[in-house]
């Protein structure tokens, strides 16, 4: 399931926008994650996770090759971003937990000690991304996660 979702769509979705992006020029972005860079050391579930976000971190590049001739960029973002999902899985913690989880995030991520913002983090980077700013800049895989993983 994780596969067809992280990988199959994210390629069918390609498969779909570029006919209509090769006619004038475009930008797609795809979301990838630091456990597709490197282990984030954690059990549970996050190789197959991270190996999913590893496919989609070398479609990009691959895509990227493919589609630049026709002027359609192609780049994945890799979010550490605050979102209702995380607020739901900090509020099943304990006040323990939840007091143990904030000691570790603030260790984990070096820029603020944790997740980013929607609006002040992720999203000026995707404008950046569509705008003509960006337009020498393709395959490119770019980190917007306080510092959790600095890997290239």
């Amino acid at each position: 399931m994780m596969f067809d979702i992280n990988v199959k769509g994210l390629i069918a979705m390609c498969a779909a926008t570029f006919p209509h992006l090769k006619k004038n020029g475009g930008t797609i972005i795809n979301f990838g994650s630091d456990a597709g860079l490197a282990s984030l050391g954690i059990a549970g579930g996050h190789s197959y996770y991270g190996a999913t976000k590893g496919a989609v971190h070398t479609f990009t590049r691959h895509a990227a090759a493919e589609f630049g001739p026709h002027d359609v960029r192609v780049n994945t973002v890799v979010p550490a971003i605050w979102t209702p999902m995380y607020d739901h899985y900090r509020e099943r913690m304990s006040t323990e937990e939840l007091e143990q989880h904030e000691k570790a995030m603030t260790q984990y991520i070096p820029l603020g000690g944790k997740l980013g913002d929607t609006l002040k983090d992720i999203a000026p980077v995707m404008l950046f991304l569509v705008s003509d700013a960006s337009r020498f800049i393709t395959g490119q895989i770019i980190a917007v996660n306080g510092g959790i993983g600095m890997v290239r």
